[in-house]
Formats: C-alpha cells, structure tokens, sequence
C-alpha cells in the first residue's frame, strides 16, 4: 500500500451539525461529507458514497439521538467493511 493516503478525512455530526472533523490533506472533503449529510437514508445504520477516487463511509448511531460517524478514505483502503 505504498504512496496510499489510507484515512483522509474523518468527522462526527449529531442531525446535520457537524460537530468535530479531523484531515490532514487538503480537498472538499468536508462540502462532499456535508452534501452526503442531506441525502443519508433514514433506514439505515450504513451508507457508502464515492466521490473523486475517494469512499465517504458512514455510521449512524440512533441512540445517541442520530450521531454520525463519518470517515473518507482512498478507494483502495478498506476500513468500515
């Protein structure tokens, strides 16, 4: 996995409020994951998007009142299977 950035951008949100983000590379990767934040399904526990060779995984927990986790990792880097 040489020359892979592996985690890139990683953000927890309650609603559509994020509350804290971490990354240490410089992109939209913040407008993606906030965009995503409108579109997340209500059914759902897991959602996955791709965007610019890059996968927004997230984790949505119900019982801390829809609490999001959300990392951003290169395409090759699987971390949320």
């Amino acid at each position: 996995m040489s020359g892979q950035k592996g985690l890139i951008y990683s953000f927890v949100a309650k609603g559509n409020v994020v509350l804290a983000e971490h990354t240490s590379y410089s992109g939209n990767f913040s407008t993606i994951a906030v965009q995503c934040l409108q579109k997340l399904p209500s059914n759902s526990s897991k959602y996955t998007y791709s965007s610019d060779g890059h996968t927004f995984n997230f984790l949505i927990d119900n019982g801390f009142g829809i609490v999001l986790f959300l990392v951003a990792v290169d395409v090759e880097f699987r971390f949320l299977a």
